[in-house]
């Protein structure tokens, strides 16, 4: 009799293992599926504002339909398989039991027989006793199986490492080091696609340098690598005379700041985002920087004032509310580099000219990049660095440079011309001429010289 009741034990393990195989796949596909619902809701919530302007309203509302009865397939496929487990495996049991009476059954009727009534009913009672919770065993078994593929998922964000991780024997910054320096280096965002191609240039400790171009120069690259946000393919960054690879970077993002083009705020009030520059900074600090740099005048006729509450990264606020915003955060923290990648695109003339002096202080013996397509933002530079499809073309003053007749002035007719700058007058644009002019026969001397030679 108990022979007879491991005959179906192969027949349960099978079934397990096959439901919960095809479950953990079926599982999988669910999670990506809802994965999918899920981002494109988050889409179509942040980019609402575009889909009502060029009405594309039921275009999204179908694919997120088509999307969502997907999910709702897959979900469906696994409480199929799930509900047809248990009476299948119900099914088995009364098998299991039939088989036992039929072979008790054999043995009991006979001229002499085997197995009287009552042995076969201890021996059925025993089988119901050990089979159906070997049977409920391996039901939970494959549930478990098939809620792995959703613990995969979770699992591999867990334990997902990031790019740029601190090197083994990385030491923190030296105070004293704030020169940024890039020696012949090489950048792609993808294979064979470089967007920087053997730049090297340095920045001076407490120099403020320009980077200018057209769209896709590499500009806003540059700064994602003194940041290091990413590595470069080749070639070196330095701070001071520290390999940034070397440096930690707790230490390396302590010592700088970025304004980036779009500014990020928290959901937070206005006092704590700006406060996030230095988390120890009192409220009377952060007033007082704010009237420095002409924020207190927008944020004072806020419905709560410092007290209000940014929502969605800053939806209650105009672009250039929330740009003051950020600058006055950076200018808080008080890095030793500074880098603003088009940190006045989004300000009119008004609230730019607001920031003007407060930038100059901020600049002041302060190591600064500055990446704008704005005249007003660049003049003040000590030099500029003119950046053409990943290669630095030309450096200089902007009266060097537009002595020159090169690269930057083409840039500068494209982005600079029609805004004026009362610095570069005529008699500068001369004094810079002639300095070219003089370069250039130092350099013509140098040549005939060392052929003479």
């Amino acid at each position: 009799l108990a022979l007879t009741s491991l005959v179906v034990v192969p027949g349960i393990i099978f079934i397990a293992v096959l439901f919960g195989t095809v479950g953990q796949r079926i599982m999988l596909a669910s999670q990506r599926a809802s994965g999918e619902v899920s981002g494109q809701i988050a889409e179509n919530l942040s980019g609402i504002q575009v889909a009502k302007a060029f009405n594309r309203e039921d275009e999204l509302a179908e694919h997120l339909m088509s999307l969502n009865q997907k999910a709702y397939r897959y979900g469906f496929r696994f409480m199929i398989l799930m509900t047809s487990m248990q009476p299948l495996m119900a099914a088995i049991g009364q098998f299991a039991i039939a088989a036992m009476l039929f072979v008790a059954g054999s043995l009991a009727v006979g001229v002499l027989p085997l197995l009287s009534f009552g042995d076969i009913f201890l021996g059925i009672s025993l089988v119901r006793g050990i089979m159906f919770p070997l049977l409920g065993l391996s039901m939970m078994a494959t549930q478990v199986q098939s809620s792995l593929a959703a613990m995969d998922r979770v699992t591999d964000v867990l334990e997902s490492k990031p790019a740029i991780t601190d090197a083994p024997n990385a030491v923190a910054l030296r105070p004293e080091n704030d020169g940024i320096y890039f020696k012949n280096v090489v950048f792609e965002y993808l294979k064979d696609t470089p967007v920087l191609k053997n730049v090297t240039f340095s920045i001076n400790p407490g120099e403020t340098v320009a980077i200018v171009g057209h769209t896709g120069a590499g500009k806003t690259t540059i700064a994602a690598l003194v940041n290091r946000f990413y590595d470069p393919k080749e070639g070196a960054i330095f701070i001071g005379d520290q390999n940034i690879r070397d440096v930690q970077l707790h230490s390396l993002h302590h010592a700088m700041s970025l304004i980036p083009q779009e500014p990020y705020l928290f959901d937070d009030t206005v006092m704590e985002n700006i406060r996030y520059g230095k988390p120890d900074a009192t409220d009377e600090e952060i007033m007082e920087l704010c009237t420095m740099i002409g924020a207190d005048e927008f944020i004072e006729v806020l419905a709560n004032g410092y007290s209000t509450r940014v929502i969605q990264s800053g939806k209650n606020l105009s672009a250039g509310q929330r740009q003051m915003i950020t600058i006055a955060r950076t200018m808080l923290a008080n890095p030793k580099i500074l880098i603003l990648d088009e940190a006045t695109s989004r300000l009119d003339a008004y609230s730019e000219s607001l920031v003007q002096d407060a930038q100059e202080l901020l600049f002041h013996d302060r190591t600064t990049v500055v990446i704008a397509h704005r005249l007003t933002t660049i003049a003040n530079a000590s030099r500029v660095l003119v950046f053409d499809h990943g290669v630095l073309v030309e450096q200089g003053t902007i009266e060097e440079l537009l002595a020159k007749n090169g690269a930057f002035k083409a840039v500068y007719e494209t982005y600079y011309a029609h805004q004026g700058i009362e610095e570069i007058t005529e008699e500068r644009l001369e004094v810079a001429r002639t300095v070219v002019a003089q370069q250039g026969g130092v350099k013509s001397e140098g040549s005939e010289s060392g052929a003479a030679k």
